[in-house]
Protein backbone atom coordinates (compact mmCIF):
# COMPACT_ATOMS: atom_id res chain seq x y z
CA UNK A 1 0.00 0.00 0.00
CA UNK A 2 2.86 2.27 1.00
CA UNK A 3 4.30 1.20 -2.13
CA UNK A 4 1.42 2.16 -4.09
CA UNK A 5 0.71 5.15 -2.55
CA UNK A 6 4.98 6.80 -2.99
CA UNK A 7 4.24 5.70 -6.87
CA UNK A 8 1.19 7.77 -7.08
CA UNK A 9 2.94 10.53 -5.70
CA UNK A 10 5.95 10.58 -7.77
CA UNK A 11 3.57 9.86 -10.63
CA UNK A 12 1.89 13.28 -9.85
CA UNK A 13 4.45 14.95 -9.53
CA UNK A 14 6.50 13.68 -12.81
CA UNK A 15 2.78 15.08 -14.76
CA UNK A 16 3.01 18.01 -12.45
CA UNK A 17 6.53 18.67 -13.88
CA UNK A 18 5.46 17.83 -17.48
CA UNK A 19 2.60 20.17 -17.38
CA UNK A 20 4.84 23.04 -16.36
CA UNK A 21 7.35 22.04 -19.08
CA UNK A 22 4.80 22.35 -21.60
CA UNK A 23 2.83 25.52 -20.18
CA UNK A 24 6.86 27.06 -20.73
CA UNK A 25 7.10 25.75 -24.31
CA UNK A 26 3.70 27.13 -25.34
CA UNK A 27 4.28 30.79 -23.42
CA UNK A 28 7.68 30.92 -25.68
CA UNK A 29 6.16 29.92 -28.58
CA UNK A 30 3.49 32.60 -27.81
CA UNK A 31 5.94 35.41 -27.05
CA UNK A 32 7.51 34.31 -30.22
CA UNK A 33 4.74 34.64 -32.04
CA UNK A 34 3.81 37.74 -30.92
CA UNK A 35 6.63 39.27 -31.52
CA UNK A 36 7.30 38.04 -35.14
CA UNK A 37 3.46 39.89 -35.88
CA UNK A 38 4.84 42.77 -33.87
CA UNK A 39 7.85 43.32 -36.23
CA UNK A 40 5.93 42.39 -39.52
CA UNK A 41 3.00 44.75 -38.67
CA UNK A 42 5.99 47.35 -38.18
CA UNK A 43 7.79 46.32 -41.15
CA UNK A 44 4.02 46.64 -43.32
CA UNK A 45 3.68 49.94 -41.77
CA UNK A 46 6.82 51.00 -42.39
CA UNK A 47 6.51 49.84 -46.24
CA UNK A 48 2.87 51.35 -46.72
CA UNK A 49 4.42 54.86 -45.27
CA UNK A 50 7.60 54.90 -47.50
CA UNK A 51 5.01 53.44 -50.41
CA UNK A 52 2.44 56.47 -49.98
CA UNK A 53 5.47 58.98 -49.48
CA UNK A 54 6.50 58.06 -53.08
CA UNK A 55 3.10 57.58 -54.86
CA UNK A 56 2.41 61.18 -53.00
CA UNK A 57 5.52 62.25 -54.82
CA UNK A 58 5.05 60.74 -57.92
CA UNK A 59 1.63 62.55 -57.66
CA UNK A 60 3.44 65.69 -57.23
CA UNK A 61 5.88 65.34 -60.16
CA UNK A 62 2.90 64.05 -62.65
CA UNK A 63 1.40 67.30 -61.70
CA UNK A 64 4.37 69.88 -62.56
CA UNK A 65 5.01 67.70 -65.50
CA UNK A 66 1.43 68.86 -66.34
CA UNK A 67 2.01 72.60 -65.67
CA UNK A 68 5.01 72.55 -67.93
CA UNK A 69 3.56 71.10 -70.85
CA UNK A 70 0.72 74.12 -70.29
CA UNK A 71 3.23 76.24 -70.71
CA UNK A 72 4.44 74.79 -73.56
CA UNK A 73 1.58 74.09 -75.34
CA UNK A 74 0.23 78.27 -74.51
CA UNK A 75 3.79 79.10 -75.71
CA UNK A 76 3.96 76.96 -78.64
CA UNK A 77 4.42 80.36 -80.99
CA UNK A 78 8.36 80.10 -81.69
CA UNK A 79 9.19 83.64 -79.89
CA UNK A 80 7.14 82.58 -76.92
CA UNK A 81 8.65 79.38 -76.51
CA UNK A 82 12.40 80.65 -77.80
CA UNK A 83 11.91 83.28 -74.45
CA UNK A 84 10.79 80.35 -72.39
CA UNK A 85 13.37 77.90 -73.45
CA UNK A 86 16.01 78.83 -70.41
CA UNK A 87 13.32 78.49 -67.64
CA UNK A 88 11.65 75.44 -68.95
CA UNK A 89 14.79 73.70 -69.52
CA UNK A 90 16.11 74.24 -66.10
CA UNK A 91 12.29 73.13 -64.73
CA UNK A 92 12.19 69.78 -66.43
CA UNK A 93 16.03 69.28 -65.75
CA UNK A 94 14.88 69.86 -62.07
CA UNK A 95 11.95 67.46 -62.27
CA UNK A 96 14.40 64.84 -64.17
CA UNK A 97 16.92 65.01 -60.93
CA UNK A 98 13.92 64.29 -58.69
CA UNK A 99 12.75 61.54 -61.09
CA UNK A 100 16.29 59.88 -60.37
CA UNK A 101 16.25 60.69 -56.72
CA UNK A 102 12.96 58.29 -56.76
CA UNK A 103 14.25 55.65 -58.83
CA UNK A 104 17.03 55.45 -56.40
CA UNK A 105 15.02 55.05 -53.13
CA UNK A 106 12.83 52.72 -55.09
CA UNK A 107 15.27 50.54 -55.77
CA UNK A 108 16.45 51.16 -52.24
CA UNK A 109 12.79 49.93 -50.85
CA UNK A 110 12.77 46.84 -52.96
CA UNK A 111 16.12 45.92 -52.17
CA UNK A 112 15.13 46.08 -48.19
CA UNK A 113 11.98 44.23 -47.96
CA UNK A 114 13.08 42.07 -50.92
CA UNK A 115 11.99 39.31 -48.73
CA UNK A 116 8.20 40.94 -48.03
CA UNK A 117 7.59 41.92 -51.25
CA UNK A 118 7.43 38.74 -52.90
CA UNK A 119 4.75 37.23 -50.96
CA UNK A 120 2.57 40.92 -51.23
CA UNK A 121 1.08 40.70 -54.29
CA UNK A 122 -0.77 44.76 -53.75
CA UNK A 123 2.92 45.63 -53.28
CA UNK A 124 3.97 44.72 -55.74
CA UNK A 125 1.47 45.79 -58.34
CA UNK A 126 2.08 49.29 -56.26
CA UNK A 127 5.85 49.28 -57.02
CA UNK A 128 5.74 48.07 -60.81
CA UNK A 129 2.70 51.13 -61.04
CA UNK A 130 5.49 53.25 -59.58
CA UNK A 131 7.87 51.94 -61.73
CA UNK A 132 5.74 52.63 -64.68
CA UNK A 133 5.51 56.60 -63.55
CA UNK A 134 8.76 56.53 -63.50
CA UNK A 135 9.47 55.23 -67.15
CA UNK A 136 6.57 57.07 -68.61
CA UNK A 137 7.75 60.47 -67.01
CA UNK A 138 11.24 60.01 -68.43
CA UNK A 139 9.83 59.70 -71.67
CA UNK A 140 7.66 62.96 -71.30
CA UNK A 141 10.57 64.92 -70.21
CA UNK A 142 12.22 63.86 -73.35
CA UNK A 143 10.19 64.47 -75.52
CA UNK A 144 8.93 67.89 -74.12
CA UNK A 145 13.07 68.87 -74.23
CA UNK A 146 13.00 67.86 -77.73
CA UNK A 147 9.58 70.24 -78.90
CA UNK A 148 11.34 72.74 -76.73
CA UNK A 149 15.01 72.17 -78.55
CA UNK A 150 13.54 71.98 -81.78
CA UNK A 151 11.65 75.31 -81.78
CA UNK A 152 14.71 77.08 -80.70
CA UNK A 153 16.73 75.41 -83.15
CA UNK A 154 14.32 76.57 -85.83
CA UNK A 155 13.87 80.60 -84.23
CA UNK A 156 17.79 80.59 -84.26
CA UNK A 157 17.81 79.41 -87.96
CA UNK A 158 14.94 81.81 -88.70
CA UNK A 159 16.84 84.57 -86.85
CA UNK A 160 20.10 83.39 -88.56
CA UNK A 161 18.76 83.90 -91.76
CA UNK A 162 17.17 86.86 -91.17
CA UNK A 163 20.47 88.13 -89.66
CA UNK A 164 21.75 87.63 -93.48
CA UNK A 165 19.45 88.76 -95.05
CA UNK A 166 19.18 91.75 -93.50
CA UNK A 167 23.12 92.43 -94.24
CA UNK A 168 22.35 91.45 -97.63
CA UNK A 169 19.69 94.39 -97.44
CA UNK A 170 21.70 96.88 -95.66
CA UNK A 171 25.02 96.54 -97.89
CA UNK A 172 22.44 96.89 -100.63
CA UNK A 173 20.70 99.98 -99.23
CA UNK A 174 24.51 101.18 -98.88
CA UNK A 175 25.47 100.29 -102.96
CA UNK A 176 22.76 101.98 -103.80
CA UNK A 177 23.79 104.97 -101.43
CA UNK A 178 26.97 105.20 -102.76
CA UNK A 179 25.57 104.87 -106.90
CA UNK A 180 22.83 107.44 -105.49
CA UNK A 181 25.43 109.99 -103.97
CA UNK A 182 27.89 109.69 -107.73
CA UNK A 183 24.63 110.20 -109.50
CA UNK A 184 23.75 113.22 -106.94
CA UNK A 185 27.66 114.59 -107.90
CA UNK A 186 27.56 113.53 -111.61
CA UNK A 187 24.18 115.59 -111.61
CA UNK A 188 25.61 118.84 -109.46
CA UNK A 189 28.89 118.89 -111.91
CA UNK A 190 26.23 118.50 -114.61
CA UNK A 191 24.08 121.59 -113.53
CA UNK A 192 26.81 123.88 -111.93
CA UNK A 193 27.42 126.88 -113.70
CA UNK A 194 29.84 129.57 -113.49
CA UNK A 195 29.83 133.57 -114.11
CA UNK A 196 31.60 136.85 -113.35
CA UNK A 197 30.38 140.42 -113.28
CA UNK A 198 33.51 142.50 -113.22
CA UNK A 199 35.26 145.72 -115.24
CA UNK A 200 36.75 145.25 -118.66
CA UNK A 201 40.29 145.95 -116.39
CA UNK A 202 39.64 143.22 -114.11
CA UNK A 203 38.69 140.80 -116.67
CA UNK A 204 42.03 141.87 -118.43
CA UNK A 205 43.83 140.99 -115.51
CA UNK A 206 42.22 137.12 -114.79
CA UNK A 207 43.31 136.37 -118.69
CA UNK A 208 39.25 136.85 -119.45
CA UNK A 209 39.21 138.77 -122.05
CA UNK A 210 42.03 139.69 -124.84
CA UNK A 211 41.86 142.94 -127.13
CA UNK A 212 43.48 146.38 -127.24
CA UNK A 213 42.71 149.75 -127.15
CA UNK A 214 41.32 150.01 -130.45
CA UNK A 215 40.20 146.46 -130.75
CA UNK A 216 37.11 144.84 -129.36
CA UNK A 217 37.03 143.11 -126.25
CA UNK A 218 36.68 139.40 -126.69
CA UNK A 219 36.90 136.38 -124.45
CA UNK A 220 40.53 134.98 -123.89
CA UNK A 221 41.48 131.42 -125.33
CA UNK A 222 44.06 130.65 -122.15
CA UNK A 223 43.68 129.28 -118.72
CA UNK A 224 41.99 131.08 -116.54
CA UNK A 225 41.27 130.89 -112.43
CA UNK A 226 37.92 129.07 -111.31
CA UNK A 227 37.83 130.94 -108.01
CA UNK A 228 37.34 134.31 -109.55
CA UNK A 229 34.10 132.94 -110.63
CA UNK A 230 30.66 132.60 -108.78
CA UNK A 231 29.00 128.94 -109.06
CA UNK A 232 25.63 128.40 -108.94
CA UNK A 233 23.12 126.11 -109.90
CA UNK A 234 21.62 126.27 -112.80
CA UNK A 235 18.54 124.58 -112.43
CA UNK A 236 17.60 127.03 -110.14
CA UNK A 237 18.67 130.39 -110.52
CA UNK A 238 16.84 132.24 -113.14
CA UNK A 239 17.94 136.20 -112.01
CA UNK A 240 21.05 137.77 -111.71
CA UNK A 241 21.14 140.92 -110.34
CA UNK A 242 23.86 142.92 -112.22
CA UNK A 243 24.24 146.06 -110.12
CA UNK A 244 25.66 148.33 -112.87
CA UNK A 245 23.60 150.85 -115.27
CA UNK A 246 25.21 149.34 -118.33
CA UNK A 247 26.36 145.34 -118.92
CA UNK A 248 27.40 143.37 -121.72
CA UNK A 249 27.49 139.63 -122.15
CA UNK A 250 30.81 138.46 -123.55
CA UNK A 251 30.32 134.29 -123.22
CA UNK A 252 28.27 132.94 -125.59
CA UNK A 253 24.29 132.44 -125.50
CA UNK A 254 21.03 132.44 -127.21
CA UNK A 255 19.89 135.89 -126.99
CA UNK A 256 16.21 134.93 -126.84
CA UNK A 257 17.26 132.52 -123.92
CA UNK A 258 17.65 135.62 -121.81
CA UNK A 259 17.36 139.17 -121.62
CA UNK A 260 18.75 142.49 -119.47
CA UNK A 261 16.20 144.27 -117.39
CA UNK A 262 16.68 147.62 -116.26
CA UNK A 263 15.20 148.26 -112.63
CA UNK A 264 13.53 151.71 -111.03
CA UNK A 265 17.50 152.64 -109.67
CA UNK A 266 18.50 152.10 -113.40
CA UNK A 267 20.54 149.18 -112.37
CA UNK A 268 20.35 146.16 -114.86
CA UNK A 269 19.34 142.57 -113.78
CA UNK A 270 19.74 139.33 -116.18
CA UNK A 271 16.61 137.22 -116.77
CA UNK A 272 17.34 133.94 -117.86
CA UNK A 273 14.05 132.32 -119.96
CA UNK A 274 15.51 129.47 -120.57
CA UNK A 275 17.66 128.25 -118.47
CA UNK A 276 18.56 125.04 -120.48
CA UNK A 277 19.15 126.76 -123.53
CA UNK A 278 21.33 129.80 -122.10
CA UNK A 279 23.79 127.48 -120.66
CA UNK A 280 23.65 124.81 -123.55
CA UNK A 281 27.00 126.47 -125.19
CA UNK A 282 29.19 127.30 -122.08
CA UNK A 283 28.73 127.08 -118.71
CA UNK A 284 30.74 130.03 -117.86
CA UNK A 285 29.20 133.41 -117.98
CA UNK A 286 31.50 136.02 -118.62
CA UNK A 287 29.63 139.67 -117.93
CA UNK A 288 31.46 142.96 -118.58
CA UNK A 289 30.12 146.36 -116.39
Amino acid sequence: MKKSALFSVALFFVFMMCLTSCRMVSGEKYDQAVNSNDSLLTVALQQSNEIAELSNTMYSISAKLDEINGEISLGNDDKSLLKQRQRLMEQLQRVQDNINQKQSELDALQKKYSSVLGKNKELNKTITRLQEDIKNFTAKITSYEEVVDQQSKKIESLTSDLTETQQTLEEKVKDNEAKQEVINVQDQMLNEGYYIIATKSKLKELGLIEGGIFSKARLGRGTFDVSAFNKIDIREVTEIPLNSKDAKILSSAPESSYEIVKGLDKNLTLVIKDQAAFWSQSKFLVIKI
